[in-house]
């Protein structure tokens, strides 16, 4: 079964999020909640939410080979995906006054030097389902984003590996759609 349409992708991916959270959200919403079930939800909560943005973006980013509009997308939402991280990390350790410090300096270059790097991706000579549409691709990207966890968003290293297995799932569940995984 061959899936062209990016969007039937990023609805997978979406899928995919729902049911890797969904036990952590109802442990979470289930009343009582004592004070340790707070501060274990606080703990995974940032691991969770960028290892999600990683599978949403790993979901769709093998068609950066294609010809589709995603190709035109993908550099602001590299640019956004390097730039959370380091925000995250800053409003939940220093406030939000430094994070929009952050988010005006710092973040501006991480995100347009980030973006730039994307669009350069279009210089490529790329074959669509050629080099993005392998599984080994989809391993390194995972590991990319949980080294970049462990480096800008101050997660521990489980957390971190948590996050860019996220990435990875999604990532080679795109390649299971397209029926490129094995």
């Amino acid at each position: 079964m061959s899936l062209s349409r990016w969007d039937v992708h990023v609805s997978a991916g979406l899928f995919v999020v729902v049911i890797l959270t969904l036990p952590f959200i109802f442990v979470v919403l289930s009343n009582p909640v004592p004070d340790t079930m707070v501060n274990i939800a606080g703990f995974f909560l940032p691991a969770l939410i960028l290892g999600s943005l990683a599978l949403i973006v790993g979901s769709v980013l093998p068609d950066i080979d294609g010809k589709g509009n995603i190709r035109w997308i993908i550099g602001p939402v590299l640019g956004a995906m390097a730039m959370l991280p380091p925000l995250l990390s800053i409003i939940l350790s220093e406030g939000v006054a430094s994070g929009l410090s952050f988010l005006f300096a710092d973040g501006a270059l991480i995100f347009l030097s980030m973006t730039i790097a994307g669009y350069l991706l279009l210089l490529l000579p790329l074959k669509h389902r050629g080099f993005f549409h392998r599984p080994i691709v989809g391993i390194t990207f995972g590991l990319i984003w949980c080294v970049y966890l462990l480096t800008c968003a101050s997660l521990t290293s489980g957390l971190s590996v948590l996050g860019g297995t996220m990435g990875s799932i999604g990532y080679l569940w795109h390649l299971a759609l397209d029926g490129s995984l094995f």
